[in-house]
C-alpha cells in the first residue's frame, strides 16, 4: 500500500523585503497520489506555506537627491517629490514638509504626511504625493 510522495519545498515568490522582516512564499507538489489505502495527499492549502525572512534590522535610509515636479512649488499648489538614495520602504515611508521656523520632532498636527509609494517608487527612490 504505497502512500503519497511529495516534492521538496521550492520558492514561489522571493522575500518581499530586503530587511526588517518579510515573507517568502513556498510550495511543494505531489509526485505520487496515495493508492490502496496509503497515507492521503496533503490538501491544496497544505502544499503552500509562507515563512518569515530577512529579519535583520534595516539600515537608516540615506537621502542623496531630492527633486520636485514642478521644479518651483507654491503653497497650496499640488506637486510631486522624488527622493533618491538607499534603504527606502515605499510602503511605509512618508514625507512631511514643515515650515522653516519649525524643528524636526516638534509636536504638531500633520495628518500623517504624504504617501511615498507612487508609481516608480523603489528601495532607491521614493515618489511622494500624487500631484493633486
Amino acid at each position: 500500500m504505497p502512500g503519497k510522495k511529495v516534492t521538496d519545498w521550492w520558492v514561489v515568490t522571493d522575500c518581499d523585503k530586503q530587511c526588517g522582516g518579510g515573507e517568502v512564499k513556498m510550495r511543494r507538489g505531489i509526485l505520487q497520489e496515495a493508492t490502496g489505502g496509503g497515507q492521503a495527499c496533503p490538501s491544496q492549502a497544505e502544499l503552500v506555506k509562507t515563512e518569515q525572512c530577512n529579519m535583520n534590522p534595516c539600515p537608516l535610509a540615506r537621502l542623496d537627491r531630492l527633486t520636485t515636479s514642478p521644479e518651483t512649488i507654491y503653497a497650496g499648489s499640488p506637486f510631486v517629490m522624488t527622493i533618491q538614495g538607499e534603504w527606502f520602504d515605499p510602503d511605509s515611508d512618508r514625507i512631511l514638509i514643515i515650515n522653516q521656523d519649525e524643528t524636526c520632532g516638534q509636536t504638531q498636527a500633520h495628518h500623517g504626511g504624504a504617501s511615498c509609494n507612487q508609481f516608480g517608487a523603489s528601495g532607491f527612490a521614493l515618489v511622494c504625493g500624487n500631484g493633486w
